[in-house]
């Protein structure tokens, strides 16, 4: 009985591992390139333009976003604060916090967890297709045309870019670990199943 119940929580694990691995995000990890993002105030408009890094858990890796505003300079974003995944929205979305290495302003920014079927990656914005809460945003600690408040985006998507090369995707080290759990079980079930095959025979 015992080892019949331990071979079923063997296999337990081992589905359970396979799951893990299985749930990895449907967004391809390479870079991509940020286009038709502005932020507007009043009757001015900023375009926002550059690329991300996003890894095989659909989250940010690296960036290198500029703001064109000359009066500021045209701040980069290119430091992570930090990043997120779902959080249970409808719909999905990923998440991350840029700032300038100064930290001068910052950038939120919320995108779709499924890519389009061009491969391509929708920003949470204004008028999009995400909830209010979800929307992206920008933040400027100074003098601008918007000054300390917080901004919302203006659509913008993260576009593929063609001369990215193909990034392999790791298995979690969580899902190693069960699955090596399952592995070990299932073998020490076999051993002892045979040892007492064994015993019974003699």
């Amino acid at each position: 009985m015992y080892l019949k119940l331990f071979g079923l929580i063997s296999v337990f694990v081992l589905g359970s591992s396979l799951g893990i691995a299985a749930h990895a995000t449907p967004i391809t990890p390479g870079t991509y390139d940020l286009t038709g993002t502005t932020i507007t105030d009043g009757s001015a408009v900023y375009s926002l333009s550059g690329a991300v890094t996003i890894g095989s858990n659909g989250l940010l890796t690296a960036a290198n976003i500029t703001l064109a505003d000359p009066a500021l300079g045209d701040p980069v974003f290119n430091v992570i604060s930090s990043t997120g995944g779902p959080a249970g929205y409808n719909p999905v979305a990923d998440f991350a916090y840029l700032t300038t290495s100064g930290n001068t302003a910052q950038l939120y920014l919320s995108y779709l967890a499924t890519p389009d079927g061009a491969g391509n990656i929708y920003l949470c914005a204004v008028g999009g297709s995400c909830n209010g809460y979800q929307d992206s945003y920008g933040q400027v600690y100074g003098a601008s045309a918007f000054g300390y408040n917080l901004v919302d985006l203006q659509g913008g998507t993260f576009d593929m870019a063609p001369v990215t090369p193909p990034t392999a995707i790791t298995r979690e080290p969580r899902s190693l670990a069960l699955f090596g759990i399952g592995i070990f079980g299932l073998a020490a079930c076999y051993a002892r199943s045979r040892r007492k095959g064994r015993l019974s025979a003699s």
